[in-house]
C-alpha cells in the first residue's frame, strides 16, 4: 500500500510564474515553513511526481525537475532530481 507520510521542507524564497493585479512576480520570500504531509504519485502531461494537500487545504505538484507546464494544483514545487517518495521528505534532503 502507497502511503507515504512526512514532513516537507519549503523553501524560504520560491521562484514563482504569474502575475497579479498585472503586475509580474518572479520570486517570494517567507518564513521556513515545514510541513507534516501524506503525498500520492500523480503525472501532469507526462511528468512523474506527487501531489499533497498543504495545511490550508490547498493542492501542491512535487515536481524532480523545473517545468513551466500547469498541473491541476495550486502551485508547484521542484525538488531536483528525487526518484522516490522518501526523498521529498526532510528527513532525505
Amino acid at each position: 500500500m502507497f502511503d507515504p507520510r512526512g514532513t516537507v521542507a519549503f523553501p524560504r524564497r520560491v521562484e514563482v510564474l504569474g502575475s497579479v493585479h498585472g503586475n509580474q512576480i518572479f520570486g517570494l520570500a517567507h518564513a521556513n515553513l515545514s510541513a507534516p504531509v501524506r503525498i500520492t504519485p500523480a503525472i501532469a502531461r507526462g511528468l512523474n511526481g506527487f501531489t499533497t494537500q498543504l495545511p490550508s487545504g490547498k493542492l501542491l505538484f512535487i515536481s524532480p525537475r523545473k517545468t513551466t507546464m500547469l498541473a491541476d494544483a495550486t502551485a508547484t514545487l521542484h525538488i531536483d532530481g528525487f526518484t522516490s517518495a522518501d526523498e521529498v521528505f526532510e528527513s532525505a534532503r
